[in-house]
């Protein structure tokens, strides 16, 4: 798992793992995606492949959603769902999509949307919605 906030982090990781065993079925890296350059990222994949081999799956989460109606909005607001919602989830999956392909033996990435802001109109999600909606 890899957020900003490693209390959340490791409280998730106990949940998955209640007895967190000594094989660490679950295991977290802190960053904030929102922020990282490429080179950043490819350093934290590099760290992770080092410490637990090929990465074969990947199962992307990032969301932040701040509620504000369209017309009394900033565009900056959309830009910062954007920038967390869809350009860090593309920033740290594309990397690791092409050395799947690389290996020839394929992978799997499921990345989390939200059909409830992608099928209907919910005052105040715009920009969530179009955030969420890039990735559906």
């Amino acid at each position: 798992m890899v957020g900003k906030d490693e209390h959340k982090l490791e409280q998730l990781a106990r949940e998955l793992d209640p007895g967190l065993s000594s094989i660490h079925l679950i295991n977290y890296v802190v960053a904030d995606l929102s922020e990282l350059s490429s080179r950043e990222v490819d350093h934290i994949i590099q760290k992770i492949e080092k410490r637990y081999g090929q990465i074969d799956m990947v199962i992307c989460c990032a969301a932040v959603s701040k509620p504000a109606m369209f017309l009394s909005s900033d565009i900056s607001s959309f830009h910062h769902h954007m920038d967390l919602n869809f350009y860090a989830v593309l920033n740290f999956v594309h990397p690791i999509a092409k050395k799947m392909v690389a290996r020839g033996q394929g992978g799997r990435i499921a990345l989390i949307g939200d059909p409830t802001v992608t099928e209907k109109t919910i005052p105040g999600m715009a920009a969530y919605a179009c955030s969420k909606g890039a990735i559906e």
